[in-house]
């Protein structure tokens, strides 16, 4: 296993307010957790900082070497949950960060599988033999719009409202994650990104870029296109390659 991951604030915004971390278990296991936050100069930087914290904390201390799937799954809703509430205390006990919170995404591999959690709009993507899938399906406006069939994937991309999340950390107490599976062949990458990448970097370039061979600056160069694209948000790539 192999990762790749990076962080910019872009060319529009003044501060980052995504937050990452990645890394490997004893055992060489990979994991990652990347998350976009929301809720002002302040708030948006301290509650991905918050989740990020919560949630690779609970991926350490409860990670066992050979564990299944469903030990995986529930070690992730797990520390999504616990972050959940730490944003809600923080935001409750401080005025300044009421209303804060943030969208995440998480992987965590399990033998041959990527075990992926996520809530909001921060996407997994998976690349396999020069076929990517678009893994976790954003819970936002323009995704309900969009599986309506009220307007186009296109149209999803230029909506004024495509910012709109449904879901996200901190909003509330009753969290739902959604958890997705993928297979990791030999020579698969796994990217977990913001939408800062996402909405700026077509799933074409995003495809070509990930089936090539791995790069150690290979999250770098996404970040770098993507500002070169206008980088209108923060921009945050980790990818995960076997």
């Amino acid at each position: 296993m192999q990762i790749s991951s990076g962080t910019d604030v872009g060319r529009v915004r003044a501060n980052n307010e995504d937050a990452f971390d990645a890394g490997f278990m004893p055992d060489g296991t990979a994991w990652a957790v990347v998350c976009d936050g929301m809720g002002g100069h302040e708030g948006g930087e301290v509650a991905s900082a918050i989740a990020v914290e919560t949630i690779v904390k609970a991926i350490k201390s409860g990670y066992e070497t050979d564990m299944g799937l469903k030990r995986a799954r529930n070690m992730l809703v797990y520390g999504f949950e616990q972050a959940n509430d730490l944003i809600l205390e923080k935001s409750a006990a401080d005025e300044r960060l009421s209303g804060m919170g943030c969208t995440v995404v998480a992987a965590v591999m399990t033998g041959s599988d990527a075990v992926i959690a996520h809530v909001g709009d921060s996407r997994a993507y998976g690349v396999t033999d020069g076929v990517m899938v678009q893994i976790t399906r954003d819970h936002s406006y323009v995704q309900q719009l969009v599986d309506a069939g009220l307007i186009t994937h296109a149209d999803a991309r230029i909506h004024p409202q495509r910012n709109m999340i449904t879901r996200a950390l901190g909003v509330g107490r009753d969290l739902m994650a959604d958890i997705d599976v993928f297979p990791m062949a030999q020579d698969s990458k796994l990217l977990l990104c913001t939408d800062g990448l996402s909405g700026m970097v077509d799933d074409a370039y995003l495809c070509e870029r990930l089936d090539a061979p791995f790069a150690p600056d290979l999250a770098d160069k996404l970040i770098e296109t993507a500002n070169e694209r206008g980088g209108t948000d923060n921009i945050t790539a980790v990818v995960i390659a076997r």
